[in-house]
């Protein structure tokens, strides 16, 4: 089988600059979510039901804080804070994210919720 004459110092490299820029992609993959995500983590911790337009409540919390810029955090961040701010359930708690968000500080919904 023939060989193609390369330089190994050049080859060397461009690995070096390829796993750079791999690192480089995987730290913004690590501080990165995506909405399906978040929504399965509000559903994994409890939270359910739907407004009165019948939107699920991990719809509409997980749009608002990705609307708000604040997703990347997590959700389960800001539903923690719920809890610790007195919320008694997991529900009360996500039904309270939205409405931190809404009101501009991510704390009571004003919509009712069916569960």
């Amino acid at each position: 089988m023939a060989t193609v004459p390369m330089d190994r110092a050049k080859v060397a490299r461009c690995r070096a600059i390829a796993a750079e820029i791999a690192d480089d992609v995987q730290r913004y993959i690590d501080v990165h979510t995506t909405v399906g995500v978040e929504r399965t983590i509000l559903r994994a911790y409890g939270a359910d039901g739907v407004d009165d337009q019948g939107v699920p409540l991990v719809n509409t919390a997980v749009e608002r804080y990705r609307e708000a810029g604040l997703l990347g955090r997590g959700i389960a961040f800001y539903l923690g804070r719920a809890l610790l701010g007195g919320a008694k359930t997991v529900q009360d708690a996500a039904e309270r994210t939205i409405d931190s968000v809404s009101s501009g500080s991510p704390t009571r919904r004003s919509a009712t919720f069916s569960t």
